[in-house]
């Protein structure tokens, strides 16, 4: 827009100095007289007896003034008819007067007629009295078409030649200036797309100008930030799919050996204890279990993980399914020695949820917490409305994990002692299986933990405005 602004104002000057110039040349080097000097208003004066009337005398003019009443009052010149006479009728002026009025066909009309002078006229106000010019018609003719040396086609077509001159030379001027506008932004944006092109997703370029190349810069940018995103999370996808096969194949590296060790031995053995053969069967069958259980896990991870899945969503009063789980982790919490308190609210809180498999989700931290925590141990569990989300809070004040490995606990085969030997029962897909859940009902988790100061997990799912009534019983437990 600035550009075209600029370039309206530049072609607006071009024009006028053309025509300026063009005017200039045909006044002084054509000698073009732009002035009328029969003009009356030339020679008018308020007092009529002090005018000059020697310029229409030199043309054998001459000159009279007549007064409000129709009568002669002054004569210069050689006077002709109707004016050789001390009056003149009204009829008589008010036909010069028209004459006067069609100017530009005056000289036609006397041409026609054969009239022998032309007059011009011109009433004083003042002094109530008018001025008539009579100029020879012959005298009048050549006073016209002598000095127009320049006719009108030839003035339009010097008037079009300075033009161009001066339009091609601005605009090679103006052109070489802008010119840097365009192709300095145009330089920058292939090079950079180049620098893209080769791989390097981190570039960026910064243009300063405020006009569509800014907006082509941003865009670029945009463009450039969405591929190395892209970029980056196909790295991480693939890094952590290798990360993926060698966890499964280690963690089922051990059990799978001591199945295949003591079955070998047993074969090889056939004579021993009844007792021998019990515990090496228990071995076989404890290994088993967890090799199964690792490959249930990493198969329910793999379905929930994949793009496909969809949830089994229904509307139902959240606070009355929590109440549900934690009456069915009660026992598992006494019987690991666990005191525990829960704040759950009174009222409905309507949610649409898959109650299946957010009650595994949660049961995921329940059954973590129970597992690496001693005896004693604290576990709370509450939930409340903010900012139109549910929060679940399920915290405990157990051996926790270092600050900085809180949202690692989350990617699969990670677990909080980094160990992965058979003491270790766990799968290390809990919390990825948790999250997953959490990240399909639209929500978020989040892990807050320190060494020896327990870990607190804050899961936060998106509530409707849909509302439902529930006949609910009051339920709070605070048992510690």
């Amino acid at each position: 827009m600035k550009n075209y602004v600029i370039s309206f104002f530049l072609m607006f000057f071009v024009l006028i100095l053309s025509l300026f110039i063009s005017a200039i040349i045909g006044m002084v080097y054509f000698k073009v007289d732009l002035s009328d000097p029969t003009s009356p208003k030339n020679f008018m004066q308020d007092d009529y007896t002090k005018i000059d009337s020697s310029p229409i005398l030199d043309m054998d003019g001459y000159m009279v003034i007549i007064d409000k009443n129709g009568k002669i009052v002054n004569k210069q010149g050689q006077v002709a008819a109707p004016f050789d006479k001390d009056k003149i009728s009204i009829a008589d002026i008010s036909t010069l007067i028209n004459y006067s009025e069609k100017e530009s066909n005056f000289v036609l009309d006397v041409r026609k007629k054969n009239f022998p002078y032309v007059y011009r006229t011109a009433y004083n106000h003042k002094n109530d009295f008018l001025m008539v010019i009579g100029i020879p018609s012959k005298k009048y003719t050549e006073l016209e078409i002598a000095p127009k040396r320049l006719t009108v086609k030839q003035f339009i077509l010097i008037s079009f030649s300075i033009f161009m001159l001066f339009f091609l030379l601005v605009f090679y001027l103006y052109s070489r200036i802008t010119s840097s506008y365009f192709l300095t932004p145009l330089k920058i944006l292939t090079h950079g797309a180049k620098k893209l092109a080769t791989g390097n997703y981190s570039t960026r370029i910064n243009l300063t100008s405020k006009n569509e190349f800014k907006n082509l810069g941003d865009a670029f940018n945009i463009m450039a930030s969405k591929i190395e995103e892209e970029t980056n999370l196909r790295e991480k996808s693939e890094e952590s799919r290798k990360r993926l096969i060698l966890d499964i194949s280690h963690d089922l590296k051990t059990p799978l050996a001591s199945v295949l060790g003591y079955s070998d031995y047993l074969i090889q053995n056939p004579d021993l204890p009844k007792e021998d053969v019990i515990k090496y069967l228990s071995v076989i069958k404890r290994n088993s279990e967890r090799s199964n259980n690792l490959i249930l896990d990493l198969f329910d991870y793999s379905k929930l993980d994949s793009w496909n899945f969809t949830l089994s969503k229904e509307k139902e009063d959240i606070c009355e399914f929590l109440r549900e789980f934690i009456a069915s982790y009660i026992p598992r919490l006494e019987e690991n020695g666990f005191e525990y308190d829960f704040d759950i609210p009174e009222k409905e809180i309507p949610l649409l949820f898959d109650r299946k498999n957010l009650d595994r989700a949660l049961g995921n931290i329940v059954i973590n917490s129970t597992k690496y925590n001693p005896n004693g141990t604290l576990l709370k569990i509450s939930c409340f409305e903010k900012n139109n989300y549910l929060n679940i809070i399920i915290e405990d004040n157990g051996v926790g994990i270092p600050k900085n490995e809180a949202q690692s606990m989350f990617d699969p085969f990670t677990r909080g002692d980094k160990s992965r030997t058979s003491e270790n029962t766990g799968t290390g897909l809990g919390l990825a299986i948790t999250k997953t859940i959490i990240t399909k009902h639209n929500g978020t988790i989040t892990l807050e933990s320190e060494l020896n100061k327990g870990c607190k997990f804050i899961i936060k799912l998106p509530l409707n405005n849909l509302k439902k009534k529930y006949n609910l019983k009051p339920f709070n437990m605070n048992l510690i």
